[in-house]
């Protein structure tokens, strides 16, 4: 492949030659089904392959604008983190302490899960005997790194990162563990940043339902306490532990129990709960989409369309209700995910997706505000940043294909210069183009940032103007149409 066939080359190189002169890119490899570009890069014998998408070297060669700019600016600080990260890790350039440090970290790390303990001089080597970190990191170090790689280690031990376990009688100081409780952040960083589970045991305080609406809730427990109790016997019958589903199925027969003796003494339209918790409103929440998802299925079954209009009307009713008020924000309880396809009754269409977004990067500000506002009521959004492990290895042609082809209700789309003018919005367009073309109805819901002449959307299409609506009134807007249907 020739030097001219490569989006951003030039730039490429240049970044790299300002982190280190030393270090050439000796070959490069295009891997047309995963649209990415490999470097091959060299540093005397040391050696790492970065990848880019075939998308950011194009926005990085097609850029025309100020390089002063924010977005400019963005680009290459992303260029940069994505070469200095295996430059560091495989020596291309010189190791720093702090790298040292966390790459000792992460090595023994690993090693712990299947030992108690490991040896310095087992972990940096000897000058004639290669130590487990360089295995780790598959490179190998001069006498110089060697030293560097003693002293950071020491230096995790004096900062009680790294403590002795004292179990070994020769030399039990330099015999270590991670001490889980002295990691700083900066050391010991998660793969996988995990949200604060919810605290079930917190007060709301008292709620009043309407019974009509509450009954929707009430009904759904008990379908959902027969899947519990289904998923226990199961659960028994394999020899497993009987209590796996115990405390789910006491908290929602409690319930059920509390609501009937109430409701036979009730002589109000209402149904009075005095401090309800947050873990009471995600079992009601769970029974509230069990109750949809047999909606569903009850809607499924019948021909008659009177009788489907007043079924998704029901729908409609349940889905504003736990979404909105005392519901907002409250996720439903754990146990609804041992219920078989439940997707499928969260949403009123067969899709996977209620929305699917398309756009060019340099709008993505306007379409990370929309994804995470249509995320906050609960609606199924594609959008590349909450499907980044997803999307990682797959052919990204074809797998997106299908997604803005089959798998969303709608596609919300962002028109302007940039969309105009990329090769995987125009992939993407079309793939909705055609879906638009053979449903022969709504389908792709256009929002321009300007006045660009997107091929094959009309000027007669309704479409919504980010110059003349805030991205929040747009969310609103587009809110009332999912519900909708």
């Amino acid at each position: 492949m020739s030097i001219a066939e490569i989006p951003a080359f030039n730039i490429i190189e240049d970044k790299i030659k300002e982190i280190a002169k030393e270090i050439n890119i000796y070959h490069t490899v295009h891997i047309p089904n995963r649209m990415v570009y490999v470097f091959k890069l060299q540093n005397k014998s040391r050696r790492c392959d970065v990848l880019f998408s075939r998308e950011f070297l194009e926005d990085l060669n097609d850029f025309t604008g100020s390089k002063t700019s924010g977005y400019w600016k963005n680009m290459i600080s992303e260029l940069t983190l994505k070469l200095v990260e295996p430059i560091e890790r495989n020596g291309l350039i010189p190791y720093s302490k702090e790298v040292l440090k966390k790459l000792i970290f992460d090595h023994v790390q690993q090693e712990l899960q299947n030992r108690e303990h490991i040896n310095k001089f087992n972990l940096i080597g000897k000058p004639y005997q290669e130590g487990s970190l360089e295995h780790f990191l598959k490179v190998k170090f001069e006498d110089s790194e060697r030293a560097e790689v003693g002293l950071a280690f020491d230096e995790l031990k004096s900062q009680g990162v790294l403590i002795p376990t004292y179990k070994d009688i020769i030399n039990p100081e330099d015999w270590v563990k991670i001490n889980d409780k002295a990691v700083p952040q900066s050391i010991a960083e998660p793969e996988k940043k995990v949200s604060q589970p919810m605290d079930d045991s917190k007060m709301i305080g008292d709620v009043k339902f309407p019974i009509k609406q509450y009954m929707a809730y009430h009904e759904g427990l008990k379908k959902l306490l027969g899947v519990v109790k289904q998923r226990k016997k199961e659960a028994e019958n394999l020899g497993l532990d009987g209590a796996l589903f115990s405390e789910e199925e006491s908290r929602i027969s409690g319930m059920i129990e509390y609501v009937e003796d109430g409701l036979k003494q009730a002589s109000s339209s209402e149904v009075f709960i005095s401090g309800i918790s947050v873990g009471s409103l995600r079992f009601l929440k769970a029974g509230a989409f069990m109750e949809i998802l047999h909606l569903e299925r009850e809607k499924s079954r019948t021909s008659s369309p009177r009788i489907k209009e007043a079924v998704q009307h029901k729908i409609n009713d349940i889905k504003t209700d736990v979404n909105t008020g005392v519901f907002e924000n409250i996720p439903p309880a754990d146990c609804l995910a041992d219920v078989e396809d439940v997707g499928t009754g969260l949403t009123d269409s067969p899709f996977r997706y209620d929305v699917v977004l398309s756009y060019a990067r340099e709008d993505r500000e306007y379409v990370d505000q929309l994804a995470n506002l249509l995320r906050q009521p609960g609606f199924n959004v594609f959008y590349d940043r909450f499907e980044e492990a997803n999307l990682w290895g797959k052919n990204l042609y074809d797998y997106l294909s299908d997604i803005y082809r089959n798998q969303g209700r709608y596609c919300v789309m962002f028109l302007s210069k940039d969309y105009a003018r990329k090769l995987w919005t125009t992939h993407e367009r079309q793939n909705a183009q055609e879906r638009a073309f053979k449903a022969n109805q709504e389908y792709i819901l256009p929002i321009k940032i300007d006045d660009t002449k997107i091929p094959g959307i009309l000027d007669t299409v309704g479409y919504l103007d980010i110059r003349e609506k805030s991205i929040e009134e747009i969310f609103e807007v587009l809110k009332q149409k999912l519900k909708a249907k």
